[in-house]
């Protein structure tokens, strides 16, 4: 559990943090030596729970209760303290965050998540078969400098996740070409939301475009 040391229910000297002894007795030794209390009060090493130490110093054990909000246009405020049967109960306020922070916030979703569809792999069709060619960054390197060093009418056997191809150079092509043009679309996905994100001038406008 978390606990505050307060002045006066209005002053928050220390927390909410857990039971620290140490920095708990010298907050507590700090208030002795400037005379905001009167009897030099010993930390527990052990959790004590509600302690009043006179002069309108109190340790409370927290309570704070978190409202449900939207990261990408709210946040919260607070916490705010009411002090009820020996707790210090905390609450926030959610309030709008500026549109600026709610379209940087978007558009570094919408780069996280066209990361993850690059690297997602694709399908391509190969002598008839469907297999999958990995897009991850050292993959398509791989399959490039293969094609590259392949002569024309060289054959490699290769390894899909689906079975093994004896590919020719032609073959290695087309692997590239539809990492390529999928790579390329990702990144179109990516600058229309982008800029769809950058032309909206309110929340409203930005919560109506499609993040898909």
């Amino acid at each position: 559990m978390d606990y505050l040391i307060v002045k006066d229910r209005q002053q928050v000297i220390i927390g909410p943090m857990g039971w620290r002894q140490r920095t708990f007795q010298s907050e507590i030794n700090d208030l002795f030596e400037n005379g905001d209390i009167t009897e030099k009060y010993t930390i527990a090493p052990v959790e004590s729970g509600y302690v009043n130490l006179g002069e309108g110093v109190e340790i409370f054990p927290v309570q704070i209760d978190f409202p449900q909000y939207d990261p990408f246009y709210e946040q919260l405020a607070g916490p705010f303290y009411t002090y009820e049967n020996n707790i210090a109960v905390g609450t926030y306020n959610v309030i709008p965050v500026d549109i600026t922070l709610s379209k940087a916030a978007l558009k570094v979703k919408v780069t996280d998540d066209r990361y993850i569809k690059e690297i997602a792999g694709i399908k391509v069709t190969i002598q008839g078969h469907e297999v999958t060619a990995d897009t991850a960054r050292g993959s398509r390197d791989i399959f490039a400098q293969t094609y590259f060093a392949m002569s024309e009418s060289e054959t490699i056997n290769w390894k899909f996740p689906e079975m093994w191809l004896l590919v020719t150079k032609s073959d290695m092509a087309t692997i590239v070409n539809a990492g390529k043009n999928h790579i390329q679309s990702c990144f179109n996905w990516e600058l229309n939301l982008h800029t769809a994100i950058d032309n909206a001038q309110t929340v409203e406008e930005l919560k109506n475009i499609s993040l898909e």
